[in-house]
């Protein structure tokens, strides 16, 4: 764990440099054009806030240099995920690239695809959304009905996804589709937005208040140029593995950032004429919860390390 700590320090430059954009231009920028508490920001803001953040190299900083990217190892995106969200800066995440930005499965693709899909979702100019749930399949996720069918040079997709975060906006959509029969005949298809027979359908509302949608398929017609060969069922496992890992980062920023309106509210609350700060067991659940922390934080970085080293799952 000691090892860890150092790791993550050698990428310390990196995120305070992130933090200093925050509080630079998404803060004063927020407060300009962000409604109440829990709205989503206007669509023109987080377009805004994305192409600027990849403009200075942060957004998306961990695809390859070749691709628009920054080369980051793994270790130096959690960093900057567990910043954006313990700013408590309502667009600082918007500022990395998360499930509407670029995505592992497109690093699989040809140098083609590479370049008419993932460049511009790397730079910003782009977003697209993931339709792999399906209504009777819950986790199983590769227990797929969906089906895509060779047509000509091209193929045929018919099926139905839900719980699709970005899907009214995005203007790719990466969809997860059988081929055949066995866990190999799995294949990744990208589909531009206003592709006939692609129709995004109700509307769904998460746990956070996320609004997520029903795609629909009827008989979509995807080129060749849009299927990726490489990007069945495991780049698909590594994809999600990878994701995961940034979801822990993103949890470990909120939980920092409630510990300190915690800390700041102990300090400025007070009963019997002190602050309740003060009293051992106000201290006794501040100090149980920054062990807790600390203790996710850690692991969530040894985590980075070990997949940038090669020896994790990812």
């Amino acid at each position: 764990m000691l090892a860890t700590a150092f790791q993550a320090a050698e990428h310390k430059a990196i995120a305070d440099s992130f933090a200093e954009f925050v509080v630079r231009e998404l803060e004063p920028l927020a407060r300009q054009t962000c409604g109440a508490l829990g709205e989503p920001a206007p669509a023109e803001v987080r377009a805004h806030v994305r192409r600027r953040s990849a403009a200075l190299g942060f957004y998306a900083g961990d695809y390859p240099a070749a691709c628009g990217g920054q080369d980051m190892p793994l270790a130096a995106a959690v960093l900057l995920r567990e910043a954006a969200q313990r700013s408590g800066c309502v667009l600082a995440p918007y500022a990395l690239a998360s499930s509407d930005g670029p995505s592992p499965l497109l690093l699989t693709g040809t140098a083609e695809q590479k370049e008419r899909y993932l460049r511009p979702l790397i730079t910003g100019e782009l977003t697209r959304c993931l339709a792999m749930t399906e209504p009777d399949t819950g986790s199983d996720a590769f227990a797929l009905r969906t089906r895509a069918v060779q047509d000509g040079d091209g193929w045929l997709l018919r099926g139905r996804k839900v719980f699709v975060s970005h899907a009214d906006e995005a203007d790719l959509t990466l969809v997860f589709a059988r081929t055949g029969e066995g866990d190999a005949a799995v294949s990744a298809f990208v589909i531009e937005r206003g592709t006939p027979g692609l129709v995004v359908g109700q509307r769904f509302t998460g746990m956070s208040g996320e609004p997520l949608f029903e795609v629909i398929l009827d008989d979509v017609r995807v080129g060749s140029a849009g299927h990726l060969v490489m990007a069945g069922r495991p780049a698909g496992i590594t994809a999600l593995s990878r994701g995961r890992l940034m979801v822990a980062a993103v949890c470990v920023g909120i939980a920092g950032y409630a510990h300190q309106l915690a800390l700041g509210y102990a300090r400025s609350r007070r009963a019997f004429g002190q602050p309740i700060g003060s009293f051992q067991h106000i201290q006794e659940h501040l100090v149980a919860s920054a062990l807790a922390i600390e203790s996710a934080r850690l692991l969530c970085y040894a985590a980075a390390a070990r997949a940038d080293a090669g020896t994790g799952s990812l």
